[in-house]
């Protein structure tokens, strides 16, 4: 066994001629954007224990990428991967092992599009991930954490959302069906969300796709798959929702999206919510900084519009707030520029407003 100071200590010895290495931009390889001292000191990396190994270059690894990934223990072959996609084509399916994720820490892994047919996720920390666009059905979400998660034109019948923390997830366009109540529901966005049962052809191709992976509860995922066909399922209920006229589960507390004074009382809970969840720790504060819409992006419908300015707000502010200070230098310089693009749109909306009154 390693004695903890001596590795400490070597560590630390190691390091000293690292110090002066440059850094690539990761936007442009071709500058730099300081040293490992520099970019060790901006990140505050001493102050917390942690070495430029740990603190710098590791942290740049960290950063889960499995977007358009299908998710399986055992890689299928390109045809198979290709008719899983199309939900069609699988006589010949060969044999798949079922990706087991339950009580994995992923809040900053990216899986837009990402192929999770039967997926075991029950209890997994998805806070502030971005699961757009992902096919879900007859996941396992029993108790997950997916609060602030982006979740938009997900496909999730059959998926199971019991006790799931959903607070402030973005189910803008997704499929439901089937799924049980989950814990937390409040200020969901869930504009053009649908529940509606599956077609007998997607039926039939996730069921010949799970009952060729050997895995447990096998039947229990069958069973749910099966009622998703079954029409006359109860529409879901959740506690406060922003809606449209397209929006089809039921919401205690609904905010009308075409009325101005409901739309920012929600974005402003909203927002107070997802800042608070920003400081819990900086890997959630990272995956929720990456749903303000951009200046490349054309979500301009988006609740987190008018996010940068809260959460750089909380930040400076005296209170701790451990999730965005844990941010390195990169991030909040980011979270600077959203939060100066949604000023200079403020402002730009203000002498519109002010041209048209004249």
């Amino acid at each position: 066994m390693v004695d903890g100071e001596f590795w400490e200590t070597v560590t630390a010895k190691l390091q000293k001629p690292l110090l002066n290495w440059q850094m690539l931009d990761r936007q442009d390889t071709n500058k730099h954007r300081g040293t490992l001292a520099q970019q060790f000191e901006n990140d505050r990396c001493a102050s917390i224990g942690q070495t430029v190994l740990s603190c710098v270059v590791l942290d740049e690894q960290r950063r889960l990428d499995l977007n358009e990934q299908a998710l399986f223990v055992k890689p299928p072959n390109p045809e198979l991967l290709a008719a899983l996609r199309a939900g069609k084509g699988l006589e010949n399916i060969d044999k798949l092992g079922r990706i087991f994720l339950a009580h994995r820490s992923l809040r900053r892994t990216q899986m837009r599009s990402t192929l999770l047919v039967g997926a075991d996720l029950r209890g997994a920390q998805l806070q502030g991930a971005s699961l757009l666009g992902a096919q879900l059905q007859g996941a396992s979400l029993l108790g997950t954490q997916l609060q602030s998660a982006s979740l938009s034109q997900a496909q999730l019948q059959g998926a199971d959302l019991r006790m799931a923390q959903l607070q402030g997830a973005d189910l803008r366009s997704s499929g439901l069906y089937r799924n049980g109540g989950p814990a937390l529901s409040d200020l969901l966005d869930i504009r053009g969300t649908v529940v509606e049962p599956l077609s007998h052809d997607k039926f039939s191709a996730i069921q010949v796709m799970l009952e060729s992976i050997p895995f447990s509860n096998k039947q229990d995922s069958l069973r749910r798959l099966k009622l998703t066909i079954q029409p006359g399922a109860a529409v879901p209920t959740f506690d406060s929702c922003i809606a449209d006229r397209e929006s089809q589960p039921k919401c205690q507390q609904v905010y009308d999206v075409n009325n101005l004074d409901q739309r920012r009382e929600v974005k402003k809970r909203l927002h107070e919510v997802l800042a608070a969840l920003a400081c819990e720790d900086a890997y959630t504060a990272q995956g929720i900084l990456g749903q303000i819409p951009s200046s490349y992006s054309n979500d301009n419908d988006s609740t987190r519009q008018g996010l940068a300015t809260v959460l750089l707000a909380r930040m400076k502010a005296s209170e701790p707030c451990p999730g965005l200070a844990g941010l390195s230098a990169e991030y909040k310089a980011e979270l600077e520029r959203l939060a100066k693009k949604e000023e200079a749109k403020r402002q730009q909306a203000a002498k519109a407003a002010s041209a048209g009154q004249r």
